[in-house]
């Protein structure tokens, strides 16, 4: 019995650590696109492809942030396209940045500074974990236990990520 509560703990710290892991991983990505250099013409080609406040809907945004956390569960590959996205959007940061001669640092201040952020990054670290978890949990011979975990995740970041939608929509208001 004692050796199931080892168990049981050394899967929440493990949890634990890969979160705050991938937390830093997915700040640093878009921090590292935030800073990326970008010319005036490819910055203003970036910003142009970016949708107008008007055409965006809880529901386009919801599609696109489900999207990309769906392929984020997907062990290894979820946490490399995670980072590409995270950069990606470091990235058109950097395009605005650009056009709008602001400071791209200023830029990630606000994203950091704004709700949004926390509900998308935490619901997109904690696919990256589960994916991660979902590997662990075949080579420990307990990956039907993880599934029923992993649709819980699912769940969490379903929600997490529809409120993040209604919530940035009324914030372009």
């Amino acid at each position: 019995m004692r050796f199931m509560n080892f168990n049981k703990i050394e899967h929440i710290r493990l949890r634990v650590l890969l979160f705050i892991l991938f937390f830093i991983i997915s700040i640093v990505a878009t921090l590292a696109g935030t800073l990326t250099p970008i010319d005036h013409t490819s910055a203003e080609t970036i910003v142009q492809e970016v949708p107008i406040p008007s055409e965006i809907t809880p529901l386009y945004i919801l599609q696109n942030n489900l999207s990309i956390a769906l392929v984020g569960f997907i062990p290894i590959i979820g946490i490399l396209w995670m980072v590409f996205v995270l950069y990606s959007t470091g990235v058109v940061l950097s395009a605005f940045s650009v056009v709008y001669d602001v400071s791209p640092i200023l830029f990630i201040l606000v994203l950091i500074a704004n709700p949004i952020f926390w509900i998308e990054y935490i619901a997109y670290t904690l696919v990256m974990v589960e994916g991660t978890m979902l590997v662990y949990s075949a080579f420990k011979k307990e990956f039907l236990k993880e599934l029923k975990i992993a649709l819980l995740i699912l769940i969490a970041v379903v929600l997490l990520l529809t409120i993040g939608a209604f919530i940035e929509v009324q914030m372009l208001i």
